[in-house]
């Protein structure tokens, strides 16, 4: 999306002007991506006042989100760990999601993405201050980047309820306001910018909710629809899963995630392409804060790994492993648009099939271990 496809080596290639300038005229003109104009408004700023290319400021102002993206994500987790390393390992796993890292490869097609997840995390950071206001100016912005926002609504509200956030001390029906007014908002913007400026009713919610048959036409479609779904969402669904009765403290993100990703899926599902993998990414953002602070303390209380069975542990990876390379060499996972030289999804799919597997593996093995002693113990 980014490059050229002339390019004289794999390290050495330019920007595509020609293609981002289409794609920024595109969101000009087009109803439905012109009612989200915070990319565009901030690619044309830096393009005046930095005084470089179209393609270039793209580039830098959708880098400068992530950026902010991740300093965003440090902070909130140090909020609830107060440990550098924890929020450290938070960013890590955000840079390392497939709709960050595979963003502006064919078929996932990043635009409002970064600046989207950029006022999400602002309204988390707010909420988890007690910033009421600043929270609510936060998620309208959000909402305006792209309207998928407002499917967060219900999981915010569960996080709303963790007594280790200010906000939750306030009166419920003051709290519901912040709540409820981007809603509001968000209603009375869509119209005024649909029918009275725009007159545009093209773009028919109904119409949208005709995507299912699409995802699932046949086979290609729905290894596809499956494999974005897994790439965006296993990795973090897992992690919660193994660890929901460990960190009962943070009860409330598990809820919300799984609320949020239920509510989401079904969505892209039904009223969007799944093939554009980043959709899926939504419920992510509110537990990748903190993520890096399970992940650790996962492996300060788990003890597989300091045992002998390592060995045995990496005897079925390796065996695993052949079979992900299968899988990989025969590029089970084809997207419907690009060819699968252009990247590297199922390398990415075996490394995180491997990961999952490698701590089931452990979890698994040890049980076996602590139930062998203990019956010892008892006879």
């Amino acid at each position: 999306m980014l490059n050229k496809k002339e390019t004289e080596s794999f390290f050495i290639s330019s920007i595509d002007n020609e293609y981002i300038k289409k794609c920024v005229d595109l969101h000009k003109e087009l109803g439905a991506f012109k009612r989200r104009p915070l990319t565009t408004i901030g690619t044309d700023f830096i393009k005046e006042k930095m005084n470089v290319s179209i393609g270039l400021a793209f580039v830098i102002f959708q880098f400068l989100s992530y950026w902010i993206n991740g300093v965003l994500i440090f902070y909130i987790s140090y909020h609830f760990s107060n440990n550098l390393l924890k929020s450290i390992v938070s960013c890590i796993f955000f840079y390392s999601l497939f709709s960050v890292i595979f963003a502006f490869y064919r078929p996932i097609y990043s635009y409002d993405e970064p600046i989207q997840y950029l006022f999400i995390l602002s309204s988390l950071f707010f909420l988890f201050n007690g910033k009421k206001l600043l929270f609510s100016i936060c998620l309208i912005l959000s909402i305006v980047s792209r309207e998928t926002s407002l499917l967060l609504i219900p999981s915010l509200l569960i996080l709303n309820q963790n007594k280790y956030i200010p906000i939750y001390n306030g009166a419920l029906k003051i709290n519901l306001i912040y709540f409820l007014g981007p809603i509001v908002f968000y209603f009375i913007y869509r119209f005024q910018f649909d029918y009275l400026f725009l007159n545009d009713y093209s773009d028919n919610p109904i119409v949208r909710f005709k995507n299912l048959s699409f995802n699932f036409q046949n086979k290609e479609f729905i290894i596809e629809t499956i494999m974005a779904l897994v790439n965006c969402t296993m990795l973090s669904t897992y992690i919660l899963i193994t660890s929901r009765k460990k960190f009962l403290v943070y009860k409330t993100f598990f809820q919300s995630y799984f609320l949020a990703l239920i509510i989401n899926t079904s969505i892209v599902l039904i009223s969007s392409y799944a093939r554009e993998a980043r959709l899926f990414t939504l419920p992510v953002l509110l537990v990748t804060p903190v993520i890096g602070i399970i992940i650790i303390d996962m492996f300060k209380k788990f003890e597989p790994y300091k045992t002998k069975r390592f060995i045995l542990s990496c005897f079925l990876m390796f065996v695993f492993s052949k079979f992900i390379f299968l899988i990989t060499n025969e590029k089970f996972y084809t997207t419907t648009i690009g060819m699968p030289e252009e990247n590297f999804f199922n390398e990415y799919s075996s490394i995180l099939l491997l990961i999952i597997a490698l701590h089931f593996c452990f979890v698994e093995i040890y049980k076996t271990k602590k139930s062998i002693e203990e019956k010892n113990r008892f006879y």
